[in-house]
């Protein structure tokens, strides 16, 4: 049962690690990160969410959460009657000057503020969280048993560098089969979902201070400019200027 008051921001504790188990909540939820990542997983997909992003999580939907480095970081519970006209899965949301004004003047940790004043805050915040961008950041896991072998081992250790073939013996299915399959039930190619995976631990290397040198040379470039090009294509910017 959801305890915090609606529309009211509650803080997380700054550098604490916080990881809470698999639930649900009868209400919306959002989450805002300033600095820091969170690790976002519900049974369906997992996200690696990076700083100065809005992540919304529907009523009811199943999720756990990991989240570490934190600064500035925030929940607030949404209605239900107001989360029906926000996007029905799990979102990683870019944030409006607007949307990030209205937030901002919500009240914090219990306390209130006058209907007059909160009403048209509500009003913003909605109707922004309606138009608001769904950046992804999420990979979508296989439903097979087989393949959630591999994806099980890449999401904890996605530097891995098998070759295809190896890891389509650990699915127990020929290379055809395996990607074949693979695209079948994730929507993604087998390479492109392993990148996705590989660049969303480089998010958290960035948010932990590590150079742009240390990060390709643990997840596997043979150079720095080949990370900041896969980098750049998969997120439109390089990892200082993201970083910024």
């Amino acid at each position: 049962m959801d305890r915090d008051q609606p529309f009211t921001k509650y803080l997380h504790d700054a550098h604490k690690r916080v990881e809470v188990p698999l639930h649900s909540h009868t209400n919306g939820q959002l989450n805002y990160i300033d600095k820091g990542t969170m690790h976002l997983v519900s049974p369906e997909a997992h996200w690696v969410v990076p700083w100065q992003r809005i992540v919304w999580i529907p009523p009811d939907q199943p999720h756990s959460v990991a989240c570490e480095m934190l600064s500035g970081s925030w929940k607030a519970m949404i209605p239900r009657y107001y989360a029906q006209f926000l996007p029905k899965e799990i979102s990683v949301l870019r944030t409006s000057p607007l949307l990030h004004a209205a937030l901002e003047a919500l009240p914090v940790n219990g306390k209130t503020l006058p209907p007059a004043r909160l009403e048209p805050l509500i009003e913003i915040i909605k109707q922004e969280l309606m138009d608001a961008e769904n950046e992804g950041f999420g990979v979508t896991f296989p439903k097979s048993d087989q393949l959630r072998r591999v994806t099980d081992i890449l999401l904890k250790q996605p530097e891995d560098t098998r070759t295809i073939d190896a890891w389509a013996k650990i699915a127990g299915m020929s290379r055809r089969s395996f990607t074949r399959h693979f695209l079948a039930e994730t929507g993604r190619s087998f390479g492109e979902w392993k990148r996705d995976v590989v660049l969303g631990k480089a998010l958290g290397l960035l948010a932990e201070g590590r150079s742009v040198a240390e990060i390709a040379d643990q997840l596997g470039y043979a150079y720095p400019s080949a990370f900041i090009a896969a980098f750049r294509r998969k997120y439109g910017a390089s990892p200082l200027r993201f970083k910024k």
